[in-house]
């Protein structure tokens, strides 16, 4: 669901531009095969073209620890033991950038952890968990996933893990390895 308001301006020969502000009441955002909840995004237009508005829109999954409840006069209030965890979508249409946010705080291994899998990355011990995680880390690549991906391969286990863009960006992979003892 959306609110708001936005006037779209069009003269002959000219880009269109827009004024205003779109707010997002209640979406979702698919982001490390999950998807995240949206209940406060803001798409902004401040005369520029009307394709690249900024962006503000916070998206995330909240990880409730067992036997917790929400207080239902103060529902933004995350319960003690709670996690939320998520991404910030900021800049604009055109450019988007996205980092990692938690509450409370976390490093960006264990969000990405909490995102993923919703629990904490020290708890990641199965294969598929690891391999899940890794490509999320893959997802990362402009902003350090391969080191996400060196620390969530040590959690799991692996010996080697990176990301290999040797054939430009558009055809990063994930490289993953474990040394085997002769037996």
């Amino acid at each position: 669901r959306f609110g708001g308001a936005v006037i779209a301006s069009n003269q002959p020969g000219k880009v269109t531009v827009g004024n205003g502000e779109l707010y997002i009441i209640d979406g979702t955002y698919k982001a490390y095969g999950q998807d995240l909840k949206i209940d406060r995004g803001r798409v902004i237009f401040t005369g520029g073209p009307i394709e690249n508005p900024g962006l503000s829109i916070p998206a995330y999954r909240h990880i409730k620890r067992p036997g917790s409840s929400r207080n239902k006069f103060k529902p933004n209030v995350v319960a003690e033991g709670d996690v939320i965890a998520g991404v910030r979508i900021e800049g604009t249409a055109q450019s988007p950038q996205l980092t990692l946010y938690s509450e409370p705080p976390f490093d960006e291994s264990n969000i990405l952890s909490y995102i993923v899998l919703g629990k904490p990355i020290a708890e990641a011990t199965e294969q598929g968990e690891g391999d899940a995680l890794a490509k999320a880390a893959a997802s990362l690549s402009l902003k350090g996933g391969d080191h996400f991906a060196r620390k969530i391969g040590q959690k799991v286990g692996l010996d080697d893990v990176g990301i290999s863009t040797e054939n430009g960006l558009d055809e990063a992979a994930l490289m993953m390895g474990k040394a085997l003892s002769p037996g």
